[in-house]
């Protein structure tokens, strides 16, 4: 009795515990006010019910990289990691995972982590969606709508509890509106690419709590580390944005929402990442400030996918959605498809039996408010799902920074079973040469084949013949019954069977010959003879004797050997003639330098210093057949940044490298990646003052003073500081001396130099320790 009191009573206290704690917390208060979907917390776990909708998380990285991301109807955003790469591009190939659209059906139970902001779910969720042919035309059309009009933009500075953004609130606004004095910005990329069909502008300017919109850009200050990561990060920018400016979602302020993220909040190999169909950019740190990267996030939001090559989903380079769009290029012929900005002037053809053969003038989108030909074609076949494009890339106005294809006409391919997939180019051509496509339509033996036949005055005249197809006339009119019909019906064949003598001789006499002698005759003699003599005598003669191994290998390889030459010569002048003027190539990255202010008078000389630096690494790495030219300008957008103070400025040293083999260079992306990599190393900044004390000799004026060189390694990527005076670096931040907290913004609660950062800060304290000193 007294152990079964004690079991009661040690029940009750645990009941009356759970009543306590269930009344006082969170949950209690959510069933009191009727939140009974809301969010209740459980340690580090949450509860959350409903739905939410499905977004692809586009990682901008040196590999292609997705990821399915959820958003909740009051603006979280939680990553979906049971759902891996493989079952979305499953869900996405076969229509049923589209971004910004599909519905994920989650169980009432599902759990959301707080600490990583992601749902935990053991399987990938349930989707829900309508696939039928009157909601997909909707969707098309509903996606061509966004791409017109005008659209708004906010950009955000992110300061987190340690680290700032690089770029100041002045810098954001001009490198996207073009606010100061940049001219190429996303607004103008995006209207000229468009002819004004698509324009982007400022969100409107707008007082908050603590901070102000204006020219389209903010600051938001956070109270957690870069470290805590981009979830987290994400959560209490919005959290703030929202507090702020005392709105319900960050969706409400702008059409368009560009965060600028301080440095280590993503790994180095992430530049930046975009929802598709969605409204959020998020870019590490400086990359918010490069025309290429957003021009390509911004694409994702707008629906695009990739542009790829050669299995590689950024490998088109020719166009904005690849890995390494340009300043001033376009969008691949798919991706201007997808766009409809110049539908006016595009021509769909179906080449079949029957209608196999077209002509088309093709011109440059460049032209398409000057000229009267097509500057896009779709080739539709009758019966698959992958559509092939056509456009003249021509190189010049807008489009005079793409790299490849340049001048030539481009064909690329694109499954259209979901607008996102990604396109592939598959040919560039020049006049008169031609590509083909075999087994066209889906059928055996038919092949299309593209021929440009001339480029006259950037108008490329194009044929495009279907062959191959069955005549399917000519084997129809034999079969017709006629012929047959008439010769029975004639009296003479009547007559003539009904005659005693021929109906006996031909049934007994044909019968039994041709029964009798055939069938053992081809019967038994050949059975034996193929089977026996193949399995006796070809068996072992390969296996054991040596003679028909030793003689063919001989006599064969002996003529070669003599006689190498005579046919080597002729085929290899032949093909490689022709291909050598279309193989050549030309690749172009960007470097920054930081060059001490007495030196800018002098960047002609610094910049060939630079020149014969890089030209000499390049020909080491890919071969003494490149020509490597520099030129050198101070970069507006990157002055009021933490690392150029007074006394330096940052100097962009734009790279242009020919290839005289085109096959074998790189990648756009890769060859920005090296010259990256070769400028932020040690023994580029132990080699570069030579390099430059020989561009001034040859120049034939040297420096008065010494060059000195360091690398500053707080910068990602670092960067090589060009002084002339020892001193100098000593007081610059640039120094390989620890980065003072003053005069780093990047240091919390920093939004650019300061007092303590300057010389005269320094001046007051030698004046002031003096004073104390004789005192």
């Amino acid at each position: 009795m007294r152990q079964s009191s004690l079991t009661i009573s040690s029940f009750s206290l645990s009941l009356c515990y759970l009543v306590w704690f269930l009344s006082s917390s969170g949950f209690a208060r959510s069933l009191r006010d009727g939140n009974t979907t809301g969010i209740v917390k459980i340690g580090q776990y949450v509860p959350l019910e409903g739905i939410c909708t499905a977004y692809i998380k586009e990682i901008l990285a040196d590999v292609t990289m997705q990821e399915l991301v959820c958003f909740t109807s009051n603006g979280k955003i939680f990553a979906v990691p049971s759902a891996d790469q493989e079952w979305i591009d499953e869900k996405q190939r076969t229509g049923e995972l589209i971004s910004g659209e599909t519905i994920l059906d989650l169980p009432p139970n599902t759990m959301v982590d707080m600490e990583t902001f992601s749902i935990d779910l053991a399987y990938p969720p349930n989707l829900l969606n309508t696939v039928d042919e009157e909601s997909q035309n909707r969707r098309r059309q509903l996606r061509r709508l966004a791409v017109t009009g005008t659209h708004t933009v906010l950009a955000i500075r992110v300061i987190a509890s340690d680290a700032s953004a690089s770029l100041t609130e002045a810098d954001i606004s001009d490198g996207i509106f073009g606010t100061i004095d940049d001219p190429a910005n996303l607004v103008t990329q995006y209207k000229a690419c468009s002819y004004g069909k698509l324009q982007f502008k400022p969100t409107n300017d707008k007082k908050g709590k603590t901070r102000n919109i204006k020219d389209g850009a903010t600051t938001i200050k956070i109270d957690i580390p870069t470290k805590q990561g981009d979830a987290k990060i994400m959560e209490a920018v919005n959290a703030k944005l929202v507090t702020e400016f005392g709105t319900s979602q960050a969706k409400d302020l702008a059409d368009h929402i560009m965060y600028c993220l301080p440095p280590g909040t993503l790994t180095e190999k992430q530049l930046a990442f975009a929802f598709v169909n969605g409204y959020q950019i998020w870019f590490n740190d400086v990359n918010c400030g490069y025309l290429t990267v957003q021009m390509h996030e911004m694409g994702h939001n707008l629906g695009m996918g990739h542009s790829g090559e050669d299995g590689n989903e950024y490998g088109d380079t020719s166009g904005l959605v690849s890995n390494e769009g340009h300043q001033y290029a376009m969008a691949s012929s798919a991706k201007s498809w997808q766009l409809g900005w110049y539908e006016d002037k595009a021509v769909t053809v179906t080449p079949k039996a029957g209608d196999a053969s077209f002509s088309v003038k093709l011109a440059g989108i460049v032209d398409y408010d000057t000229t009267d030909a097509n500057v896009l074609i779709r080739i539709v076949p009758d019966t698959l799902d992958t559509h092939y494009y056509m456009n003249y890339n021509a190189a010049k106005g807008m489009n005079k920074a793409s790299t490849e294809g340049r001048d030539q006409v481009l064909v690329t391919k694109k499954d259209i079973t979901y607008e996102k997939n990604v396109s592939w180019r598959i040919a560039e051509l020049d006049a008169t040469n031609t590509f083909k496509l075999n087994d066209f339509n889906g059928k055996k033996g038919e092949t299309l084949t593209i021929t440009v036949n001339s480029i006259v005055d950037d108008v490329a005249d194009i044929s495009i013949v279907l062959s191959g197809f069955p005549d399917a006339p000519a084997p129809t009119t034999p079969p017709v019954t006629p012929p047959p019909t008439k010769t029975p019906d004639a009296p003479a064949p009547t007559t003539t069977p009904d005659a005693p003598a021929p109906t006996t001789p031909p049934t007994k006499a044909p019968t039994p010959a041709p029964t009798k002698p055939p069938t053992p005759a081809p019967t038994k003699p050949p059975t034996p003879a193929p089977t026996k003599p193949p399995t006796s005598k070809p068996t072992p003669s390969p296996t054991v004797s040596v003679n028909p191994t030793s003689s063919p290998t001989a006599n064969p390889s002996l003529a070669p050997s003599v006689a190498t030459s005579a046919p080597t010569a002729p085929p290899t002048i032949a093909p490689s003639a022709s291909p050598t003027q279309l193989t050549p190539a030309q690749r172009s990255a960007t470097v920054p330098l930081a060059v001490d202010v007495t030196g800018l008078d002098r960047l002609d000389v610094i910049c060939k210093g630079a020149e014969g630096l890089i030209d000499q690494e390049v020909k080491n790495a890919f071969g003494s057949d490149t020509q490597t030219s520099v030129s050198c300008s101070q970069d507006v957008n990157d002055i009021r940044r933490k690392l150029f103070l007074d006394y330096e400025k940052q100097v962009v040293a734009t790279v242009t490298t020919t290839f005289a083999r085109g096959h074998e260079a790189p990648r756009q992306f890769r060859f920005s990646q090296y010259l990256n990599r070769v400028m932020a190393s040690e023994e580029a900044s132990a080699a570069l003052p030579g390099f430059i004390e020989k561009a001034a000799t040859d120049s034939g004026s040297g420096f008065d003073t010494g060059i000195y060189t360091s690398l500053d390694t707080t910068r990602n990527p670092p960067v090589v500081v060009i002084n002339f005076s020892a001193e100098t670096p000593s007081a610059s931040p640039t120094s390989a001396s620890e980065p003072n907290p003053a005069t780093n913004p990047t240091q919390p609660g920093s939004d650019g130099p300061t007092f303590f950062g300057s010389v005269w800060f320094m001046t007051v304290l030698a004046v002031g320790t003096g004073l104390l000193a004789a005192s």
